[in-house]
């Protein structure tokens, strides 16, 4: 008996509780309670392994989220410093480009700033000045160094630059003299170097005068770029104003666009658009004359281009319209006039239109009127259409001495009700006159009709050469001189050195 117990305790003792077959009454409940407890003792003993790993587990990935997010800041830090260092940068730029544009529209450099004006006065310190709105009363530079910018803004007032400074520049806006100015033109130039560019200038009359575009009396000086009209006289009658005037040596006028103002009142001429009172030295180029003024009843109409100088060119401009007389001797303007005080002058590629008419006993203007010494007519393309007692011719050579004209266009010249205008009207001695095969064409009528070419000098002694020039559609005898012969055929042998050669040619 003690040896079966004694086996069974050692069975007992080392396989399970559930392994025990057959329990006897009373020992399954507690077999089933040993088996369970230990069931969920190892059941415990798997889920604080499991707990242990997973907590081990999210340990981790806090660290790593930690981690993560040190250095996501780290990163946004970088990335927003860089985001605010290209918003200051990009806001930089942009401030000094708009500093540079707004510099640029006052005139000035980005390296400096513009003195605002705002109100007229008197400039007597160096520097950059600039209009920000329009002005309304007179300007005065008293000062060297000086760039005045309108900035595209109207000053109603005139702009005096004084004698004495140097180096000023005028630009960029409109100009337009109030009714009631003591000023006879927008801008009064006695400075030397000076710039006058991109204005706009509108001359308005006063109640004693008329108002003109620009008055120059200095040497070193260009004007470009210039939209100038002058103003008609004033109320109680004066003569038109005048578009440039210049009595200065050295300057350049250069694509700008100008016209005369209308006399007013009675007997009183229009105004020139360029008038040229000048020492030595001026290139007007590359500008175009839209009109010059009419006179009134017995005033003389105004020229395009009046010159009085020596070396003087104009070179490449246009002449659309110059102005009229009215009645009795007034006579019409010319397109360019060279006066006896001129020498050594050039007139080269310029086309000329429409001169002004003259009064019933006056004479219709001239294309070109040369009365001065040892010039130079060129390529040129010349019309007119002016009338009076005598019509206006293409070019007169008045007087003049050695001057040569070469490759000329004339297309038409003026009816005159007693003489008809000749392509070329010569009373100076020593003149060489050279079409070289262009046109002296449509010649104008009168009880006398035109010339192609009228020369009144007497006899070889007025050394006058006439080579190979072309004429057609010449009613009356297409050369006469002063001596009574003529030419009026085919061969044109009878003066000159070279041939003449003509065509269309009508006896009167």
């Amino acid at each position: 008996m003690k040896k079966q117990f004694l086996i069974y305790f050692l069975i007992s003792c080392f396989l399970p509780a559930h392994a025990i077959v057959n329990p006897e009454p009373g020992e399954n409940i507690w077999h089933l309670a040993a088996s369970i407890g230990t069931e969920v003792d190892q059941l415990a003993i798997n889920h604080t392994n499991c707990c242990t790993q997973t907590f081990t587990v999210l340990a981790a990935i806090v660290r790593e989220e930690i981690t993560i997010e040190s250095k996501l800041d780290q990163c946004c830090f970088t990335l927003v410093s860089k985001l605010n260092s290209l918003t200051s940068t990009v806001q930089t730029d942009f401030e000094g480009t708009f500093t540079a544009i707004a510099a640029i529209q006052c005139g000035s450099s980005s390296s400096c700033t513009p003195t605002i004006l705002t109100a007229p006065t008197i400039i007597s310190a160096s520097g950059n000045y600039c209009m920000s709105s329009n002005l309304t009363g007179d300007i005065t530079i008293a000062a060297s160094e000086v760039t005045l910018s309108l900035n595209g803004f109207a000053l109603t007032g005139a702009i005096t630059i004084n004698p004495g400074v140097s180096n000023v520049t005028v630009q960029n806006g409109v100009i337009m003299p109030s009714a009631s100015t003591t000023n006879t033109y927008a801008i009064n130039n006695s400075g030397t170097y000076v710039l006058l560019q991109n204005l706009n200038i509108q001359g308005t009359p006063t109640a004693t005068s008329s108002v003109g575009g620009i008055n120059n009396t200095a040497s070193n000086v260009v004007i470009r770029e210039c939209f100038i009209v002058a103003s008609a006289g004033g109320i109680s009658g004066t003569a038109g104003g005048i578009g440039i005037n210049n009595t200065g040596s050295n300057v350049i006028i250069k694509n700008n666009n100008i016209a005369g103002g209308n006399a007013t009142g009675t007997a009183n001429d229009g105004g020139d658009a360029i008038n040229l009172n000048s020492v030595a030295n001026v290139l007007v180029i590359q500008s175009i004359i839209a009109r010059a003024g009419n006179g009134t009843t017995t005033g003389n109409g105004g020229a395009g281009i009046n010159n009085v100088g020596i070396t003087s060119q104009i070179i490449e401009c246009t002449i659309v319209t110059t102005g009229s007389g009215q009645i009795g001797a007034a006579n019409g303007g010319h397109g360019i006039f060279i006066s006896s005080s001129s020498s050594t002058s050039l007139i080269r590629d310029c086309k000329i239109f429409n001169t002004g008419s003259g009064g019933n006993t006056g004479t219709g203007g001239s294309c070109i009127q040369d009365s001065g010494i040892n010039g130079l007519i060129i390529d040129c393309q010349l019309a007119t259409l002016a009338s009076g007692q005598n019509g206006g011719s293409a070019i007169v050579e008045l007087n003049a001495l050695g001057n040569v004209i070469s490759n000329c266009f004339i297309e038409q010249t003026g009816n005159g009700s007693t003489l008809g205008g000749n392509g070329l009207f010569v009373t100076g001695t020593s003149n060489k006159i050279e079409a070289r095969f262009c046109n002296i064409a449509n010649i104008g009528t009168g009880i006398t009709n035109g010339f192609a070419v009228r020369d009144t000098t007497i006899g070889p002694a007025s050394e006058n050469v006439y080579f190979a020039n072309f004429a057609y559609n010449v009613l009356g005898p297409a050369y006469v001189f002063s001596t009574g012969s003529t030419v009026d055929g085919t061969t044109g042998t009878a003066f000159g050195l070279g041939t003449d050669r003509l065509s269309n040619v009508h006896k009167p």
